[in-house]
């Protein structure tokens, strides 16, 4: 299998990144990617302007805080928003045909940037999108996409995001079940040279060391990065 150069770009928010990010990069390196991961927005600003990555991958929890749940203690420490600098850098990698995988939380992020929500394909609601406390989630796939090829219902430890806002243009692969209700959590979709695939997995250890979460964050790299259907359907 090819390497390719990825980006983690993480921290911030109610999730331990810190011992979560490090099992993302795992799985990556797993799938035959070169990773290196930022920790902040603006050195991931700076990761994007310095070199062209094959693979973004947004597994953070960094926006401004505006609802008034936030402190401003809770503010001064996790708000953040982006800068034209980032923004530009971002662009430019998504110019140049970079995947993007945004999980769990990155939905969250970033919510002065309305590039951002476009190339993700939807966006937290704020006053609708809500979740569960973690429990099991039974989760089904919808379609023969190569990413879910193969892979049947299946149930995973996590947070269960509902009503999150979805563009049209992205296809659903996975949805949750539970309360007599089923939502969309994860989607894809391709544009141009761009590739994006959102997942609503992946609120601790429990849920990034599930094997066929595990595949799935595999096969979504891969496909977004570019991978042929035949290569996505091949891993296992």
């Amino acid at each position: 299998m090819r390497s390719s150069k990825s980006l983690i770009i993480t921290g911030g928010w109610a999730h331990d990144f810190a011992s979560t990010a490090p099992l993302v990069a795992e799985h990556l390196r797993g799938a035959g990617f070169d990773v290196s991961v930022v920790n902040d927005v603006d050195s991931s600003a700076q990761a994007m302007q310095a070199e062209l990555f094959d693979l973004i991958v947004v597994y953070a929890c960094w926006f401004q805080m505006t609802d008034t749940r936030y402190t401003d203690e809770i503010r001064s420490r996790w708000s953040r928003s982006t800068s034209p600098e980032w923004r530009t850098a971002l662009q430019r990698q998504r110019d140049a045909g970079a995947g993007l995988l945004a999980m769990h939380t990155a939905v969250i992020c970033f919510d002065d940037s309305p590039e951002w929500a476009e190339w993700v394909g939807g966006t937290w609601i704020w006053g609708e999108s809500t979740h569960p406390a973690p429990g099991e989630v039974t989760l089904v796939p919808l379609t023969e996409h190569p990413i879910v090829s193969g892979i049947g219902e299946f149930v995973v430890h996590d947070e269960r995001y509902v009503r999150i806002g979805r563009h049209a243009h992205t296809t659903v692969l996975v949805e949750s079940i539970g309360g007599g209700e089923a939502h969309p959590n994860a989607w894809a979709y391709e544009r141009g040279s761009s590739r994006v695939v959102y997942s609503a997995l992946g609120h601790d250890e429990r849920s990034l060391n599930d094997e066929t979460h595990r595949l799935l964050i595999q096969r979504s790299a891969r496909w977004v990065s570019g991978g042929s259907d035949a290569e996505i359907r091949a891993m296992n």
